[in-house]
């Protein structure tokens, strides 16, 4: 893909966020990410947009060990 917009990668992870792509072609809730936000925080991780130059997107998602 083309990667996120500058102007959503703040909100990426909020419910209905779609870039004008996405929504123009009828494809896509913005539920996706949304959703699997809520997941990994269930699970008591986090998830982020990273920045690198070599991928369009990159998430990083990080679990805590319980000890």
């Amino acid at each position: 893909g083309d990667g996120i917009p500058d102007a959503l990668r703040e909100r990426i992870f909020e419910p209905f966020v779609v870039g004008e792509e996405a929504r123009t072609s009828g494809r896509g809730t913005g539920l996706g990410l949304a959703i699997a936000a809520e997941i990994v925080r269930a699970h008591g991780g986090q998830i982020r947009l990273v920045e690198d130059d070599r991928f369009a997107v990159m998430f990083e998602l990080q679990f805590y060990r319980k000890r």
